[in-house]
Parts: structure tokens; C-alpha cells; sequence
């Protein structure tokens, strides 16, 4: 199936009907989501389908963060200076429970992922970060190639290093 991304319009897309089973990602894209947008906190980016392109199916949000040093990986933190790196943060990805398992989150993760690659033309970006709503995502995550943090088992980080690998 084909899904078509774009920023979450209050006024045009159905958030209402969007299901993951998780109520607080459904709250957020009901509820939050708009109100991040215009204050600055966050972006959230919707997924629907061909057929409908006002039934969200799905949904990840993005806005600016860092990793404090401490908890980058050993393998990773060796030349690094020793502060905060800074990081995109993937702060919620959901897909509609009528779409799981086609695959539509790999395909909101690498849109994001692309977003990350497209600003470190004009911003510093050391890895994409995610904190993992549990074990399923985390597993998701590190499925995808996500690291843990030294001491946070469900928050994680994919270096730009190895994101821009992917994309070429």
C-alpha cells in the first residue's frame, strides 16, 4: 500500500479516529499535537493512505534535543567532546491498530530519518534519539539499528554517521 506523508493539519486531517491501542499516543495526536506544533515544541508529521488522505494511519513527531555525554555508548563517545550532543528526538511514532504490521512504521521511521539527514545541512545533528514507550518499541528501535544508552534501556540513538550510510 502507498502512504503519503505530511505535517498534521488540524483543521483538514481526522485525528479523532485514530486508534494504536496506546491512549497516550492516541492522546497526544488528539489532543497535544497541534499545540506543540504552535508553540514551537514539536513537529508531527501524519501518514494516510491513497484512498483517504484525511484518515491518519499513523504518526511520528520530531522537535530538538540532546544526549548528555555520559550516556552515549562507549563504542561511540571515544574523541567526543564532553557535553551534551546534540540530537533530533523522535518523540512519538504510532501506527493506526487497522495498519499494524504493514510495515508503515519502518516507513515513518525512515521518513524521519530523512528529515534528520536533510537538516544537518544547515545544523548540527550527532544522532536521531528515540525513548521507547516499552518493550515492543524497543525492540522496534534496535530492529532498525538504534543503540541504548549506557544506563536507559529504552532510550536510544542512531548516529548521523550511520544514518547518512544508509541513505547514501
Amino acid at each position: 500500500m502507498k502512504f503519503h506523508i505530511s505535517l498534521l493539519d488540524t483543521s483538514f486531517h481526522d485525528r479523532e479516529s485514530f486508534d494504536c491501542g496506546k491512549s497516550q499516543l492516541n492522546n497526544y495526536l488528539k489532543k497535544t499535537a497541534g499545540q506543540d506544533a504552535k508553540k514551537g515544541y514539536s513537529k508531527t508529521f501524519v501518514a494516510t493512505t491513497e484512498v483517504d488522505k484525511k484518515k491518519i494511519v499513523g504518526y511520528y513527531c520530531t522537535s530538538a534535543s540532546s544526549i548528555e555525554f555520559e550516556n552515549i555508548p562507549e563504542n561511540l563517545s571515544k574523541r567526543l567532546p564532553k557535553y551534551p550532543a546534540p540530537a533530533m528526538l523522535i518523540g512519538r511514532l504510532a501506527v493506526d491498530k487497522g495498519m499494524q504490521g504493514q510495515r508503515l512504521g519502518e516507513t515513518l521511521l525512515m521518513h524521519a530519518l530523512n528529515k534528520a539527514v536533510r537538516a544537518t545541512s544547515g545544523m548540527a545533528i550527532f544522532a536521531v534519539r528515540v525513548d521507547a514507550l516499552n518493550e515492543e518499541a524497543n525492540k522496534f528501535y534496535l530492529h532498525n539499528g538504534f543503540k541504548a544508552f549506557k544506563d536507559e534501556k529504552f532510550s536510544l540513538l542512531l548516529p548521523m554517521k550511520t544514518i547518512l550510510t544508509m541513505f547514501g
